[in-house]
């Protein structure tokens, strides 16, 4: 073979694999096992505040210890998948020993413990972060912080790297994850894991923190109620005689859940020798009232938005995501493939989750029509998507396939575009801005496109197309959130 020609990768083949089944992988995998192990009992005696306590839980619920340690070692064994291995499993268990840590600390200022929606919801704590932390104390913090950034692409730019053992990795990736799931549903059938948690320190302690703090990433809130639907709500409304005829913009009842209030009259054995809460008592007389239950003494029980709120936290991990592949880029002029993969299957979660956060909000009837709102986020984003790549050069918009597929994405805007207006128009909305995306986005730059090889200048066409994209999904995202005062 000349020096001219490009050496091919070598193929796939079971000598390759069984050599990577080597005495130093299946020791280091086992250190990985080990290390899983020592990580969880260190999660339970930061739990638990002790560490006896923490050996007891070890001992008296090995069942759900083993569970836990199964689900550190998962998220461990993706390391291998890296090049700097060390870096990456390093990293991931200080992950866990962070949450650990945080949650320790976090019970020492209140009963419940950490869960995922805390960390989305970080964005509300500087309101009264304050009331706990003193001025210096938070600049401490935050230079705490910026530090640890700072180490941690250090020492990622310094590690060593190694060559994976791709197919050992693989295996051993899909193992874990095949173990987990079995003993995930077998547990759950056997109870000897809780599939409800109605109180969140009970849970906890019974089950271990990774597999509750897990579970509350996944699990948000109570479930919908059987039948519930926009048809049910519809045969609700058509019961109703006495609605007015603006309805369909003003809702007729207005739902407030605030905790802070309480009913003092609910207070046995305590009399007063005046009502505490005399307006309240009168709404109560003339308007519609009574209790409310939850099935659970605290947190967790409410999930509106959850869908909402997941599409935050996923766009907000692949943002860092993408942050850490430019900076990385920047300094050595590439960056892992790892990591792009990684930032891949990121971007498309953060699409489809956008395409389906918003369809069960059954009080909005533009919101609550799925095909419209998935066809319309999915192709929008695809459709940028491919604008942008066109645009910066990573694909060339005269090429056949590069055009082909940006007008069927551009097709499927338009279809997703046209049932907006429709739904706009049933609930007596005015569709103007979805009228206007649908002629900005898909149907100029699907003309462009067309009109692709009258353009001697392919990069500014390229440009140009990116921009109607860009401009015309904006307007009808505008025009798509604007109605969630409706």
């Amino acid at each position: 073979m000349t020096s001219g020609v490009m050496k091919m990768k070598r193929p796939f083949s079971l000598r390759r694999v069984g050599k990577e089944w080597n005495r130093e992988n299946i020791l280091r995998f086992l250190g990985y096992i080990l290390a899983a192990f020592v990580i969880n009992l260190a999660l339970e005696c930061l739990s638990r505040r002790s560490l006896g306590d923490g050996l007891h839980y070890m001992v008296t619920r090995p069942w759900q210890f083993f569970y836990d340690s199964l689900i550190i070692l998962f998220t461990l064994s993706l390391s291998l998948l890296f090049r700097k291995r060390s870096f990456c499993f390093l990293l991931f268990a200080a992950v866990w020993i962070g949450l650990g840590l945080a949650n320790c600390i976090l019970l020492g200022f209140r009963a419940t413990p950490l869960t995922a929606p805390d960390i989305w919801l970080l964005s509300s704590v500087r309101d009264i972060i304050e009331i706990y932390m003193s001025q210096p104390v938070l600049i401490l913090l935050m230079l705490g912080i910026a530090a640890l950034i700072g180490v941690i692409v250090l020492l990622w730019l310094r590690a060593k790297k190694t060559r994976p053992s791709y197919y050992f990795a693989a295996v051993q990736v899909l193992l874990c994850g095949v173990i987990l799931a079995g003993f995930t549903v077998a547990f759950l059938r056997s109870g000897t894991l809780a599939s409800h948690f109605p109180n969140l320190p009970d849970a906890y302690d019974s089950n271990g923190f990774a597999y509750c703090f897990s579970a509350s990433a996944v699990t948000q809130g109570i479930s919908e109620p059987d039948g519930y639907s926009q048809e049910a709500i519809d045969v609700l409304l058509s019961e109703q005689d006495d609605l007015p005829d603006d309805r369909v913009r003003t809702p007729n009842f207005i739902f407030v859940q605030l905790e802070s209030f309480f009913d003092a009259n609910y207070l046995k054995d305590l009399t007063y020798g005046e009502n505490p809460v005399p307006n309240f008592e009168r709404l109560k007389e003339t308007c519609s009232s009574g209790l409310f239950y939850v099935p659970s003494i605290g947190a967790g029980t409410v999930n509106f938005g959850s869908g909402m709120v997941k599409e935050v936290l996923l766009a907000g991990i692949f943002f860092i995501l993408a942050l850490i592949d430019l900076i990385i880029t920047f300094v050595k002029k590439d960056s892992p493939f790892a990591l792009r993969v990684i930032g891949a299957i990121a971007a498309v979660l953060v699409i489809v989750l956008m395409g389906t956060a918003y369809i069960d909000v059954y009080g909005n009837a533009v919101w609550s029509n799925a095909p419209a709102t998935v066809l319309s986020f999915v192709a929008g984003a695809l459709a940028m998507g491919f604008g942008l790549c066109t645009a910066f050069g990573s694909a060339d918009i005269a090429e056949k396939p590069v055009m082909y597929t940006l007008i069927v994405v551009d097709v499927v805007l338009a279809v997703g575009l046209a049932l907006e207006i429709a739904a706009f128009s049933g609930a007596g909305l005015n569709p103007a801005m979805q009228i206007a995306g649908l002629v900005i986005a898909p149907i100029a730059s699907a003309i462009l496109v067309f009109a692709g090889a009258k353009f001697n200048n392919k990069k500014t066409l390229a440009i140009v197309v990116c921009a109607l994209l860009v401009i015309g999904v904006a307007i009808a995202r505008y025009g798509f959130y604007a109605t969630c005062a409706m």
